[in-house]
């Protein structure tokens, strides 16, 4: 089929032999120049070092999404920075304890104001990380800086405020209603619950709490409730501004100048009416937030409904609101959730509460004809409903003068055909008082029917209490009435415990109760656990009410905080006195005027009964001044100078009288910085000095370009990465890792670097390898200098021609990367040795047939020899080049770029290196055959004299070549069948990815960093990205939308339900909902949606209304006023369980259509609620780092314009395998997939972006193998003469796949990229081991044992020669800094080689031996070109 192909290839390469050797410089030098100026072209190479436009897929959908997301988020997402935190070892401390904390601390204020040095337009300025640092909220200089940190669980969180305590606005988010960490009880109190409500990002993004808590161990405590009892790593995460956002914004110094104290602040400011002005000042979300109020619907604390109820109090707060509108957004939604009325915002434009406040029990209006049928609005409504039904018109005539009957009868057509409610019994009266007119007319009536009680109520009216209780139950059993949930009488003993009545209630109890006498007895006793422990019992126990939301009454001592010289004060601290003995010095004192005893009454109250704090305490303190108004204590004097006497004892004062605080003081004494602060944090809340005031002014340096600002923060990464190895040698406690957003890119680039000596070696190993191989040779059981060409000199010749083809391959690289095809460290570190590995194979492969030409024709001439080396030597590197090239080519078609570039750059590299093994290299050997032919030996050798004149030898025969083929083909089927029986179960046995811990050098500080961090913290970020959104104005695409991201929460695989999402429909929805409650948007402005996150199918307990309440009554109240629903009698309502004890209301207003974005030119209210919330509001700015919005829709009054795309944050935990990441993807696309919403898809960078890379990549790399080697096939079938020949090549090229990808997997490697790009260089690589020997083969004749000699002896070393040469140019790898390049660059390529070889020297002899086709076209007896030959090449 094929037969005339060889002969014309040989004949074709052997004329173009015999061209060269009339004339070597005219070929070889002008290709040689040519490639040394294509080679300069390297200079214009552009690498491309982002791994995302490495490794992720420029085709499919992945591709799409990732630019999108780009396109639209890139400039909103920061760089981000982190450290892992793990215990020291030996230190004996739990990460969860004081001391690991404090060190902690200490290092995040470290790294907040490290000053780095840094010249920007010529000028050199310090710059630390609160200059430039991500805020997702950033509306102002001084708002606090992105951070994932378990200090946020604690008032410590405010260590990354910029200003720290000197930022009065927002460093009191962070305390002091928060713990601290110096005197929490790790062990009872970090439950999981505790984690879930205060370790959140309280101003910024909040994130799941695996996000920074790593290897999490589980616990109890005490009261049985789960807790985390310890973990094995914190995770802190930080970020910088984006290049281009800083190129934007600039970087913004403050500094920071004292104003003095001040003893009046927030709410005091708020109580005088006269000047709002300093109210409106200083109170905002960070003061909510520092009383404990939580930014969210939400359940809140007692402190912060405390706080409300004194603001709600105050005569500011209309003017504070409207000042404020984010204040006023969230402010309106905690005041519902405390039972507050919300504040009116602007002018009334509605009462929605009209709407959805009347009873749903009540009816239609007609209903109130019940209670009385003369009332105007009965008789409107009867007639109405007499119109529609006309049937009950005479009944309704009669009802209305005067008929009972028809009174009664009319009552039950209510009932029945109105729906109206069943009129409770007039005799229900004297359930609430018995001595009511309502009671006795009720009473008589029902005693008329029911006579045997007429003694019950009569006792009972005469106030007897047994009556009393047995009246409630015959008005529950008999007459339907629905009885109060009565508090039992012993409850009196919470806020009267020494009354009488106390006394009496508490023998009753303990008679019922025995097991609770001890108790008793010991609080009457005075014993303080024990009225601790009463109080415990009667509010947990008994179900006593506390009467603040579970908090219990508030001593009447503490009025004395609000007025001490009041007669409540003097009356209610004698009393207290009285029963606390031990306290009556200090009141006695006080009375008298001491200031010590006043100081010491002000403890007492604040410290051991715990009073209210917020503003009743800062007013005490000022009402508590010892000294003079101008003059502050002595203690306030250490917030000036903490190193005085003066300071140094009224410390030690305070502490006496304060000694939970003594830990804070003894540590700020030794120095500790942190702790430092704390003790001004300390002295500005709890001491009496007030809080100390300062204005600050920023300085802005504003950056030319974006690439000036990324040297400033590419710079200032690489200063503090240098400089926190000193920092953290200091901690006892806590071993410390870190990371920044160029860490891996710096190393890669280092890598680069690095390899190049290690290069250099392995080029200088092949070199040698080559001089010393053709310097030497094997005659006669003896090695000796070799005297047959081509000699050591013109193997360095052919090497450093092997080398320009390395720098023209590089120079092509160079000027093609000026487009979209770039180069990577892949290219940079592989191309380099694998073409010296193919080229160094071609020159062995030619130098081979020089030889056997040489000693064929030992007189000559040159053109013969020649054409006898490039008949039998072109030929055959074509073969092997050619099989190359498409190998490299079917790469090329990798939808992955760095996979994709190597090949292309591979397939240029071949193509080079084979024009230098047919241009260049045949000028060498020509150089190098005429000077022997000559007698003269190679320049390095000694000379050898002319040859004499000998017949030509005959055609190429095995000859008698005597070799033990059986037990040879024994032993290598025994090998190789065992090892390919090993190797296919490894490949079922393969793992998916690469560990990037792997890829860096181990114990280096990312590798320190990246071990811990692939152990513990496998949560991600996920978001869902939704193109588009300028139609999210209409109700069903804007429930759609948030269905989409339930449906992805709830449902994908792993996902962290606790956590939900950040969403800007979401806050939106917030909004909306806040102006609805104080009447700005009113009931006809709204369309209702159902948002499943606040269903009790969910079941998220924080949207329960009825958290926290106690009874049934006060929940079926709180679910009725609930605010926002809808009107009465809609489906927009709230959702009172079957057992009325929670409520859900799942229904959420959003603006309808017309009002979304802008409102209409003649509406009363906004000109844009949707800019309003964007620009005022918290979560209003942070729903714009989640929005991309389209510019050409901005209008006049919609100074944003619509989303043009929108992302929502959602968190994917614990997947630590490829396979768990591939599971999510596939769970979460299928979710969003199959939604109503077109253009949505989740995205990340980790689990989709660079996860997608590993989807179906079995199959892809078995697709690119096989074709690979189909391909291959069909390139051998003409070149190897005959078609079997070809096939017995190619499945022993198959075989070495296997072998190679099966070891792999015993190596410890996975399947990846780099395994997937060894086994197509595999592909080449073992046809060019395995080619050449098949050929030699078929064209010799013998017996098959003889033309396996042949075929071994004239180009078996060639082909073990090229695959040393190969291993030894990347054997210096193996000492290279990067585990990655040791494991999967020298392992895995010395692998490939040693299969190669295997396979093509062993294996192939053996198969060929047994079953060889019989020799196919042989060449004639002499080849020497006739005269027609010579003269074409001449011409």
């Amino acid at each position: 089929m094929f037969g005339g192909i060889e002969p014309a290839f040989q004949r074709v390469f052997g004329v173009w032999g015999s061209y060269v050797s009339m004339g070597p410089t005219r070929v070889g030098l002008p290709v040689a120049l040519l490639l040394l100026a294509i080679g300069f072209g390297v200079f214009t190479l552009e690498r491309e070092n982002d791994v995302l436009n490495l490794w992720v897929s420029k085709r499919g959908r992945i591709h799409d999404e990732k630019q999108f997301f780009l396109d639209n988020f890139e400039e909103k997402t920061p760089n981000l920075q982190s450290f892992i935190i793990r215990p020291k070892k030996n230190s004996g401390v739990n990460l969860l304890s004081a001391e690991a904390l404090a060190e902690v601390e200490d290092l995040e204020a470290w790294v907040l104001a490290y000053e780095y040095e840094h010249d920007v337009g010529g000028t050199r300025r310090n710059f630390r990380l609160e200059d430039f640092c991500f805020k997702p909220v950033d509306r102002e200089v001084q708002e606090p800086c992105f951070q994932y940190s378990v200090l946020d669980c604690f008032r410590e969180g405010n260590v990354f405020t910029p200003g720290g305590n000197r930022n009065a606005k927002y460093a009191g988010i962070y305390s002091p209603n928060r713990f601290s960490f110096r005197t929490f009880d790790f062990e009872e109190s970090f439950t999981d619950a505790f984690v879930r409500e205060n370790c959140t990002q309280w101003y910024n993004l909040g994130t799941a709490d695996t996000m920074f808590l790593g290897g999490i161990s589980k616990g109890e405590n005490s009261r049985g409730e789960p807790t985390v009892s310890g973990v094995e790593a914190f995770r802190i995460v930080f970020g910088t501004k984006s290049k281009e956002r800083l190129a934007k914004d600039g970087a913004k110094r403050i500094t920071w100048q004292s104003e003095g104290f001040s003893a009046t602040t927030g709410l005091d400011l708020c109580q005088d009416v006269s000047d709002c002005g300093e109210c409106i000042e200083e109170v905002g979300l960070a003061t909510a937030s520092a009383a404990g109020c939580i930014p969210r619907d939400v359940a809140q604390t007692d402190s912060c409904c405390e706080f409300m109820t004194g603001l709600r109090e105050s005569a500011c707060i209309d003017n504070l609101f409207r000042a404020n509108a984010a204040l006023a957004s969230l402010g309106n939604i905690v005041l519902g959730r405390c039972g507050l009325e919300t504040v009116a915002l602007g002018e009334l434009r509605c009462d929605n509460k009209e709407v959805f406040l009347a009873s749903e029990d009540s009816g239609p209006a007609v209903c109130t004809c019940l209670k009385d049928t003369s009332t105007s609005e009965c008789q409107t409504a009867a007639l109405a409903f007499v119109k529609e039904n006309p049937e009950y018109g005479a009944t309704l005539t009669a009802a209305a003068g005067g008929n009972e009957t028809a009174t009664q009868e009319f009552a039950g057509v209510l009932v029945k055909e109105a729906g109206c409610p069943v009129p409770e019994p007039e005799v229900c009266a004297c359930l609430v008082d018995s001595g009511s007119t309502e009671c006795a007319s009720g009473a008589q009536a029902f005693i008329d029917e029911n006579p045997k009680y007429a003694a019950t109520f009569q006792d009972a009216s005469a106030g007897e209490a047994k009556a009393r209780k047995e009246l409630a139950e015959i008005l529950v059993k008999e007459a339907g009435c629905a009885v109060e949930e009565e508090v039992p009488e012993v409850c009196i003993c919470l806020t009267q415990s020494n009354s009488t009545e106390c006394q009496t209630a508490g023998a009753a109890f303990i008679g019922e109760s025995p097991e609770f006498a001890a108790a008793f007895g010991g609080a009457a006793a005075g014993d303080e656990d024990s009225v601790k422990e009463v109080g415990r019992i009667l509010v947990e126990e008994v179900g006593c009410p506390t009467g603040d939301g579970g908090k219990t009454a508030v001593p009447e001592v503490c009025t004395c905080l609000i007025d001490s010289s009041s007669d409540e004060c003097a009356a209610a601290g004698l009393a207290f006195a009285t029963e606390n003995p031990e306290y009556q010095p200090a009141f006695l004192g006080a009375s008298t005027g001491d200031a010590d005893a006043i100081q010491e009454v002000a403890r007492i109250l604040t410290v051991d009964l715990e009073c209210p704090t917020a503003g009743e305490k800062k007013r005490m303190r000022k009402i508590l001044q010892a000294e003079e108004e101008d003059e502050l204590p002595a203690i306030c004097t250490c917030l000036k100078d903490s190193d005085t006497k003066a300071c140094s004892d009224a410390g030690a004062a305070f502490v006496a009288k304060n000694p939970k605080f003594a830990p804070a003081f003894a540590q700020a004494a030794g120095g500790n910085v942190s702790a430092q602060a704390e003790v001004g944090a300390i002295i500005a809340t709890e001491g009496p000095c007030g809080v100390e005031k300062f204005s600050f002014e920023v300085e802005t340096t504003s950056f030319k370009d974006e690439d000036e600002a990324w040297d400033l923060l590419h710079g200032w990464e690489k200063a503090w990465r240098s400089n926190v190895g000193e920092k953290v040698k200091e901690y006892k406690f806590i071993e410390v890792s870190w990371i920044t957003s160029s860490t891996l890119d710096d190393e890669n680039e280092n890598a680069a670097k690095a390899q190049a000596p290690l290069m250099i070696v392995g080029y200088v190993l092949v070199l040698l390898y080559m001089i010393l191989y053709f310097s030497l040779s094997y005659e006669g059981g003896k090695i000796k200098i070799s005297t047959m060409p081509p000699g050591p000199f013109s193997a360095i010749m052919g090497f450093f021609s092997i080398l320009l083809g390395v720098f023209t391959t590089f120079g092509i690289i160079g000027v093609v990367s000026i487009s979209s095809l770039k180069t990577s460290a892949l290219t940079l570190q592989i191309v380099p040795l694998l073409m010296v590995g193919l080229g160094i194979n071609d020159f062995f492969v030619l130098a081979s047939y020089m030889k056997s030409a040489v000693q064929k024709y030992p007189m000559g001439p040159v053109p013969m020899v020649m054409y006898e080396t490039m008949a039998g030597g072109g030929t055959s590197i074509t073969l092997s080049s050619t099989a190359n090239t498409v190998a490299f080519a079917l790469g090329a078609l990798s939808p992955i770029p760095a996979v994709q570039w190597f090949s292309i750059h591979m397939m240029i590299g071949i193509v080079v290196a084979y024009v230098i093994s047919i241009t260049v290299i045949p000028s060498i050997l020509t150089s190098a055959a005429s000077r022997w032919l000559g007698g003269d030996a190679d320049i390095f050798l000694p000379r050898v004299g002319k040859p004499s004149k000998v017949e030509p030898s005959a055609n190429p025969q095995g000859g008698k070549f005597s070799f033990p083929w059986y037990l040879f083909s024994g032993v290598v089927f025994g090998v190789f069948f065992a090892w390919l029986g090993i190797s296919i179960w490894g490949i079922t046995q393969l793992d998916l990815g690469l560990s990037v811990s792997k890829s860096v050098p181990d114990g280096k500080d990312t590798y320190r960093y990246l071990m811990p961090s692939e152990e513990y913290f496998q949560t991600f970020p996920v978001y869902v990205v939704f193109k588009g959104g300028s139609n999210s104005n209409e109700v069903d695409v804007y429930k759609q939308s948030r269905d989409v991201e339930f449906e992805f929460v709830d449902k994908a695989y792993k996902m962290d339900r606790g956590y939900k999402s950040t969403s800007w429909l979401n806050y939106y929805s917030d909004y909306v909902a806040s102006q609805f409650c104080s009447n700005d948007i009113c009931m006809a402005e709204v369309d209702w949606f159902f948002d499943s996150f606040s269903s009790k199918e969910f079941g998220d307990p924080i949207k329960d209304v009825c958290a926290g309440l106690t009874s049934k009554k006060a929940c079926k109240k709180a679910c009725d006023e609930r605010c926002p629903q809808g009107p009465v009698g809609s489906e927009f309502r709230c959702s009172l369980s079957d057992e009325g004890t929670s409520c859900y209301c799942p229904y959420r207003p959003i603006l309808k259509k017309e009002y979304f974005f802008e409102s209409p030119e003649d509406f009363k209210g906004k000109e844009s609620y949707w800019v309003d919330f964007l620009n005022t509001t918290n979560t209003g700015s942070i729903s714009r780092s989640l929005i991309n919005f389209d510019e050409t829709s901005i209008t006049e009054r919609n100074t944003f314009g619509v989303p043009a795309g929108f992302r929502t944050l959602t968190f994917v935990e614990e997947v630590t395998t490829v396979d768990e990441k591939l599971k999510h993807l596939d769970s979460g696309r299928g979710i969003i997939d199959n939604g109503p919403i077109d253009g949505a898809y989740p995205f990340d960078l980790i689990v989709y972006g660079v996860g997608e890379q590993y989807k179906d990549l079995g199959t892809k790399t078995t697709i690119a193998v096989a074709i690979s080697i189909g391909v291959a096939l069909l390139v051998m079938m003409p070149l190897i003469v005959y078609w079997l020949a070809a096939v017995i090549v190619i499945a022993c090229v198959l075989s070495a796949v296997v072998i190679t990808a099966g070891t792999a997997h015993w190596a410890d490697m996975n399947l990846n990229y780099s395994l997937y790009v060894s086994l197509i260089v595999a592909v080449g690589l073992s046809v060019e081991f395995c080619a050449h020997i098949a050929r030699d083969f078929m064209l010799s004749t013998g017996t098959n044992g003889q033309r396996v000699g042949h075929a071994i002896q004239t180009v078996g070393f060639a082909v073990f020669n090229g695959g040393l040469t190969t291993f030894l140019g990347v054997l210096p790898v193996a000492w290279a800094e990067f585990n990655y390049f040791q494991v999967y660059f020298f392992a895995l390529y010395s692998l490939v080689v040693g299969v190669g070889v295997f396979v093509g020297l062993f294996v192939l002899p053996a198969v060929l031996f047994w079953m060889g086709p019989a020799a196919r076209n042989p060449p004639p007896p002499v080849s020497m070109p006739d005269s027609k030959t010579v003269e074409m090449a001449k011409v």
